[in-house]
């Protein structure tokens, strides 16, 4: 079969299809890739990519789109940022509901894998009777929960509160998807109860580990929580021998990264986090990756420091103690897998949510906003992160359960079955 993967976001975005299309590639079907332009060049050479709007991602690393990461700001200089990425982000929205409907009405797969970003998909599914599936590497999203709000909408204890926030999340999709009807060529007019029903009511796989959210048995037996997947990111990477020298020098090293995220000022939080690391002598590779963290003058002959550019998870973490990191769904993943005490210091929106999971899982401490972090309070954390045995302890058990999962099949059939 002919298969779309469309995925709009950050790097992280990107990941769980690329993971699921080397599956499907390995099954037999023909992989297609729809993704923002930046990231077009992690598509596998033998695969078609196309690409959309590089907007949403410079928004993102836009000068406002840093104070949503984590900026330090007043409140209406804050509340000025939000007005701005909000109306900016609507109109990008719009451009590349048009991009994906073009791609797909030309390509016309035999099903869809996509993004909840990615909305043409579902009006796809409605006008042609195909299949498309919602994939979320993320958690609390479409389908309620009695003890979890919707992702966007912070923490509460009342039941009540919790379903609606649900109620509330899913109205702005099906209204973006009613107000978008008019933006294409058919201009079709579905009516909001009918792309609700469409939302609602397909299916849907959260590309999570069970092991660190389960399924809600109010679900509707379209909606499946279906295992981690990464895909191989060792093949055209070597590591370095100055890298491999560092982790036998030192014996319990951890890996300091803030993954595709960046922040209005990387150079003070590298700083402050650097110097945590320093007072408490505590060895680590400091992955650069977008930006967030920065190579600084002083710790660069530091012995107890190592920088990189860009390092593979699944290469770097059984070989450390621990990880300091943003809370991306893919880094708590790959940590807890790879038996990694993990402290997040979430920016944005569900890395709060990974920060909880992870904390009521014993596998590390509460982690720290980065916009609230302070020396003394990240070196608290810290020291319980590398010191605590407890952590270690049940991260080990975790990891040997995560490991042991196998949903393939499963997967497999979910995604192909055609009745």
């Amino acid at each position: 079969m002919k298969i779309l993967l469309a995925s709009i976001g950050t790097r992280g975005d990107m990941e769980p299809f690329l993971a699921l299309g080397e599956k499907l590639r390995q099954w037999g079907h023909e992989v297609m890739y729809l993704f923002p332009a930046q990231y077009c060049s992690l598509v596998p050479k033998v695969c078609i990519s196309y690409a959309m709007s590089k907007k949403f991602v410079q928004l993102v690393e836009s000068e406002d789109g840093k104070v949503l990461m984590g900026g330090k700001i007043g409140f209406f200089k804050k509340i000025r940022s939000y007005y701005r990425l909000y109306k900016i982000g609507m109109k990008i929205n719009h451009e590349m509901y048009q991009e994906q409907y073009d791609c797909i009405e030309s390509v016309q797969p035999d099903i869809i894998l996509h993004h909840p970003k990615c909305l043409y998909p579902i009006v796809w599914r409605l006008k042609y009777s195909k299949k498309s599936i919602l994939i979320s590497p993320v958690p609390y999203i479409i389908h309620k929960v009695d003890d979890k709000p919707n992702l966007g909408f912070g923490k509460s204890s009342y039941q009540w509160w919790n379903r609606f926030t649900y109620t509330l999340g899913n109205y702005g999709i099906v209204k973006t998807l009613y107000d978008e009807q008019t933006s294409v060529p058919e201009n079709q007019q579905y009516t909001k109860g009918e792309l609700k029903s469409a939302l609602l009511n397909g299916q849907m796989i959260y590309t999570i580990s069970p092991s660190l959210f389960q399924r809600d048995i109010q679900w509707h037996k379209g909606v499946q929580v279906l295992g981690y997947y990464e895909r191989n990111k060792m093949l055209e990477w070597t590591p370095e021998k100055g890298l491999i020298q560092f982790l036998q020098d030192h014996k319990k090293v951890v890996i300091l990264t803030f993954g595709s995220m960046v922040n209005p000022d990387p150079e003070s939080n590298s700083a402050m986090i650097y110097k945590v690391f320093d007072d408490l002598k505590i060895p680590v590779v400091v992955n650069l990756a977008a930006g967030g963290l920065v190579k600084l003058d002083n710790y660069s002959q530091n012995e107890r420091f190592y920088f990189v550019n860009q390092i593979p998870y699944d290469w770097i973490l059984d070989k450390v103690y621990g990880i300091v990191h943003h809370g991306g769904s893919g880094t708590t993943h790959s940590a807890a897998k790879y038996g990694c005490v993990s402290l997040i210091l979430p920016h944005i929106i569900d890395q709060y949510v990974w920060n909880d999971i992870i904390s009521s899982k014993g596998i590390g401490p509460k982690g720290i906003a980065l916009k609230n972090i302070t020396f003394e309070k990240l070196k608290t954390l810290l020291y319980d992160m590398y010191e605590n045995p407890l952590y270690k302890q049940n991260v080990t058990t975790l990891s040997k359960r995560m490991r042991a999962e196998d949903f393939e099949n499963e997967l497999r059939d979910f995604i192909t079955e055609t009745t």
